[in-house]
């Protein structure tokens, strides 16, 4: 990737770590969390305000928040009185943190770059029309899973960056002032929140980047997730909803038969996938995902650089 022509100094060890807030949510993880924050210790210097949004857990994690709690001085948990989702989960993050660069890890997920959060910094410092970074996501074998590479071109180089259009949620990093025109879509829950919040971020007038300098390895614990078909259902309905608020009449209502096939062939359940389609058609009214299309100018920015139109 070029360097910005209008990059400033880097920021020191200090601005960063006053500038950065690190933010995990998790959920009934126990062993995951431990593992996470005990990697996370060896990235993280003392002053960086670290976050974790406890989603009513119900197992040990509790336990083990309190514990690092008393060896990490930047750490503090946060317990939510309900099951918030990943959706709600980051906004409560969001909103709690002081940080005005928020770096998000999934809880089964480590860095594996070297000063991750001072090359974060520095490429947020550098470029004041950067509303999000998506991080190199790796499986445990050193492979990339399609679903974790931002591109709808998966035979891209993956160690060179490029601009995109939506970020993937187990590791990237947002730029809090950019968030004004709308925080994640709490309604989701789970699934397709970061590509509402990508076409939020880009009608805004904000750039994507992958930057595969900062590389996290996600083992994707089983552990605390939502079984097939309630998955195959938020996705359908996730995906249309997002559709139908961000693209033209022709793209959002051709990706309904397309997206429904689709599941359909994923999960073979007819009623799962009717009862998807409806209530997309009854949320659809909702304020937040009534149709609103993204400007022309926004629209070709997305389809240049890989977004998701009606597939």
């Amino acid at each position: 990737m070029n360097p910005n022509p209008h990059s400033q100094t880097a920021p020191s060890t200090d601005e960063t770590a006053s500038a950065i807030s690190i933010i995990l949510i998790t959920y009934n993880r126990e062993a995951d969390i431990r593992k996470s924050l005990t990697a996370l210790r060896g990235h993280v210097p003392d002053l960086v305000e670290i976050l974790v949004i406890d989603n009513a857990s119900t197992d040990g994690t509790s336990a083990v928040l309190r514990e690092f709690e008393e060896r990490m001085p930047g750490l503090r948990c946060i317990r939510a009185d309900r099951n918030l989702g990943v959706a709600g989960g980051r906004n409560l993050g969001i909103q709690k943190a002081t940080g005005e660069i928020l770096v998000f890890l999934d809880d089964d997920a480590e860095f594996l770059s070297a000063q991750p959060l001072e090359k974060i910094s520095a490429r947020f410092h550098a470029d004041a029309t950067l509303g999000a970074m998506a991080f190199k996501i790796v499986n445990g074998e050193g492979g990339i899973r399609a679903n974790e590479f931002p591109h709808w071109n998966k035979k891209l180089p993956p160690n060179e960056g490029f601009e995109t259009s939506y970020f993937v949620g187990a590791g990237h990093a947002l730029r809090k002032s950019a968030l004004q025109g709308g925080l994640y879509p709490e309604e989701f829950f789970f699934s397709q929140e970061e590509l509402f919040l990508s076409y939020l971020l880009i009608e805004s007038g904000y750039r994507i980047v992958y930057d595969p300098e900062i590389c996290v390895l996600h083992w994707q614990s089983g552990a605390g997730r939502l079984v097939n078909k309630r998955k195959w259902f938020l996705l359908l309905r996730n995906t249309l909803l997002t559709n139908h608020r961000f693209l033209p009449a022709f793209f959002r209502w051709l990706s309904v038969p397309v997206w429904a096939l689709k599941i359909f062939v994923r999960c073979p359940d007819a009623r799962m996938v009717a009862g998807a389609v409806a209530e997309f058609l009854k949320m659809r009214r909702e304020p937040q995902f009534a149709a609103r299309p993204l400007s022309a100018t926004a629209f070709a920015r997305i389809r240049r650089y890989g977004g998701r139109i009606w597939w």
